[in-house]
């Protein structure tokens, strides 16, 4: 699953809909499944479409099981839809492969970004110590788009 760039996958749905959330500055968004392709493309046009967006907060869905976790291996953030505004994110995360994708298109395309707090599950499903360890040092090698951007994972 790609986020909505302007010339990707879901270019063509993305101009069909109109802008709706021009004036919107916060948007909360609770129990988004990251594994459900129609909510993962709402919950994205919603963000990209929220032009002066400043405080971003996600919940996502828990059902039981965390699906694995995934990074993605490049993800050109040059191509994609700017967030000019965007100031803070809020993210109760699963970790998913999708989930990762949206942190890291925020960090390569929030210029004025400030922070991301990140709530990832409980530490067993990372492996214990070693695999918050690799969590933490994949996200500490993503682009940022801001040069003051902090990623703070607040561990359960």
């Amino acid at each position: 699953m790609q986020v909505p760039v302007e010339s990707g996958p879901w270019a063509r749905e993305l101009h069909q809909m109109p802008i709706a959330f021009p004036c919107l500055k916060t948007l909360t968004l609770y129990w988004i499944s990251f594994s459900n392709a129609s909510m993962v493309h709402c919950a994205f046009y919603m963000i990209w479409a929220s032009r002066n967006l400043q405080t971003l907060n996600i919940t996502a869905a828990y059902n039981g099981a965390f699906p694995p976790l995934s990074f993605p291996s490049k993800l050109d953030t040059s191509k994609m839809k700017k967030l000019l505004q965007l100031r803070s994110m809020v993210f109760g995360s699963l970790c998913s492969g999708n989930e990762v994708y949206l942190i890291t298109w925020i960090l390569g395309c929030s210029p004025l970004l400030k922070k991301i707090d990140i709530y990832p599950p409980p530490s067993r499903v990372f492996g214990g110590e070693n695999g918050k360890l690799m969590f933490a040092t994949e996200l500490l090698k993503l682009h940022r788009a801001s040069p003051v951007a902090e990623v703070d994972i607040h561990w359960s």
